[in-house]
């Protein structure tokens, strides 16, 4: 086998894994990790994101924010079922007990995103600074798409 070929198909396979490797579906940040983050596509100024929450930790710890630059404004907000119907109402933070996983989804908590810049159309891509109470900070990457099943990422 020729080597200088062998080097060239190496490189190439590295190079087009990568992306793979450092893609949406996950971030370590010490004990929290975070997977696949992904937001719907919109048609107005108002935007949601989703995400996967895993403590790995002995130690409880909280999502307290997000922020990005898309938006003016992006909140925590969760969904509760009232006599009533569901009461959608925005909190301080959202627990991540240790060793559980919390799911970010649609009809469950969420991040909102208000006053979008532009709306949020498939195949976007953004960042999302996500402030967690001992974990600290990670700036993760939010995919546009349809549902979470859609996703090619």
């Amino acid at each position: 086998m020729n080597p200088k070929w062998f080097f060239s198909a190496f490189a190439a396979l590295v190079l087009l894994g990568i992306p793979f490797l450092v893609s949406g579906h996950g971030y370590p940040l010490g004990s929290i990790a975070v997977r696949h983050p992904w937001a719907a596509p919109t048609q107005t100024t108002t935007g949601s994101g989703y995400l996967g929450l895993k403590n790995r930790g002995a130690r409880d710890d909280k999502l307290v924010s997000a922020s990005t630059a898309i938006a003016a404004k992006a909140e925590l907000y969760t969904l509760t079922k009232t006599d009533a119907g569901l009461k959608i109402e925005p909190v301080d933070a959202i627990a991540i007990p240790a060793g559980e996983e919390i799911r970010l989804k649609p009809g469950g908590p969420y991040i909102q995103f208000s006053d979008l810049k532009q709306p949020l159309a498939e195949g976007d891509r953004f960042p999302v600074l996500l402030k967690f109470q001992n974990a600290g900070e990670i700036i993760v990457e939010m995919f546009v798409q349809k549902n979470e099943k859609s996703s090619i990422y």
